[in-house]
C-alpha cells in the first residue's frame, strides 16, 4: 500500500511540474527587430550584457531554447498573465504555434518562439479563450509585459 501511494505522489509531482510553466529567475523575453516590437519574434533568455551606447543600444543574450548568444533589440520583462488582465486591446505574448491548446510543458513553454500582440477578442473568456490577431488562446498560456508603456510601437 505505501508503494502505491510513494508512486502515485511521485506522479503527481512530477505532472505539477510538467505543466507548471513559468520562466526562471533572471529570464526575459528578447527579440530583434528593424521594426517595431510587435514585428519581433521573440524567445526567452538572459541577458550577458546590456545596452549601452558602446553596444549601439543592444543587449547581448544567451538563448534558453538553444543556448546560443545573440545581439537584439528587445529585452521585455514578464509575467504569467491574470484572467482580469484580459481585456481587448491589451498587449500580450502568446506562444507562436499553440493557438486552442490548453496546456503546455513547463520545457515547451520556455524554448517556445513568441509573439507579441493586442487581445482583439474576449468573447469566450467564459472559456479562457481570448483572440489575439485571429487565433484563440487560453490565457493561462500568455504573458503580459511588466511595462508595456516602455514598449514603442514607431508609427503604429
Amino acid at each position: 500500500m505505501k508503494r502505491h501511494f510513494v508512486a502515485g505522489l511521485i506522479l503527481a509531482v512530477a505532472g505539477a511540474a510538467l505543466f507548471a510553466q513559468d520562466f526562471r529567475k533572471d529570464e526575459v523575453l528578447c527579440g530583434a527587430s528593424e521594426e517595431s516590437p510587435l514585428e519581433a519574434e521573440y524567445a526567452v533568455a538572459k541577458v550577458l550584457k546590456a545596452a549601452s551606447a558602446e553596444t549601439k543600444d543592444q543587449h547581448q543574450v544567451l538563448y534558453v531554447r538553444d543556448g546560443a548568444k545573440a545581439w537584439v533589440d528587445f529585452v521585455v520583462p514578464s509575467h504569467k498573465a491574470k484572467k482580469t488582465e484580459m481585456k481587448v486591446e491589451a498587449l500580450v505574448f502568446y506562444p507562436q504555434g499553440w493557438a486552442e491548446y490548453e496546456e503546455m510543458s513547463a520545457d515547451d513553454y520556455r524554448k517556445a518562439t513568441w509573439g507579441l500582440g493586442l487581445i482583439t477578442d474576449t468573447g469566450e473568456l467564459f472559456k479562457d479563450l481570448v483572440e489575439i490577431e485571429g487565433s484563440k488562446y487560453y490565457w493561462k498560456l500568455l504573458r503580459v509585459p511588466d511595462y508595456p508603456e516602455a514598449l514603442e510601437f514607431g508609427g503604429e
